[in-house]
């Protein structure tokens, strides 16, 4: 099993390895989760930035309440559909999408702001160890294509030369 921590620390190096990308959380749909998004990303290695012009992806956040009824009390209660996209910018490649299970949210507490704030808790809670997986292997792919780009074909000539170009260790953090 895996801890948080070995996760963040593991994340951490595969991020060093493709030179520390920045993200930025989009909230132009107005999205009031993306404080608690931007602290779990930044919990697990990423790099947050608030400027959209610096960011290398995009974290692409929406979300809904909606209202529901309690089918026995007939209770007001309320769940959280959520979407979460990280974006390449460049060319507006989706590279990972994760949905949370809107009725695994549902809250039937009488108080309406405080029934908001434990729904949005258990939403990112449900999404939190698949969102990890989804993350892990996003950015292992990143690795990887930066492998194929940046040295694959060009290792035989360094190779030949025992030349390794100084300049890539800095784009490998």
């Amino acid at each position: 099993l895996v801890t948080a921590a070995d996760f963040s620390r593991e994340l951490g190096k595969y991020m060093a390895a493709i030179g520390n990308p920045l993200f930025y959380v989009d909230r132009s749909s107005g999205d009031e989760l993306g404080d608690e998004f931007s602290v779990f990303f930044k919990d697990i290695g990423f790099k947050i930035t608030t400027n959209p012009r610096e960011a290398d992806y995009f974290i692409r956040l929406r979300s809904k309440f909606l209202d529901r009824k309690h089918p026995l009390r007939g209770t007001t209660g309320t769940q959280l559909q959520l979407t979460l996209e990280i974006i390449d910018p460049f060319n507006e490649k989706v590279l990972l999408v994760e949905r949370n299970n809107p009725r695994a949210s549902t809250n039937f507490l009488s108080d309406p702001d405080r029934r908001r704030q434990l729904v949005s808790e258990k939403a990112l809670l449900s999404m939190e160890d698949s969102l990890r997986e989804k993350v892990s292997k996003m950015i292992a792919d990143m690795v990887q294509q930066f492998a194929k780009r940046k040295i694959t074909p060009f290792v035989r000539e360094w190779d030949d030369k025992q030349y390794f170009p100084r300049s890539l260790f800095q784009e490998l953090g």
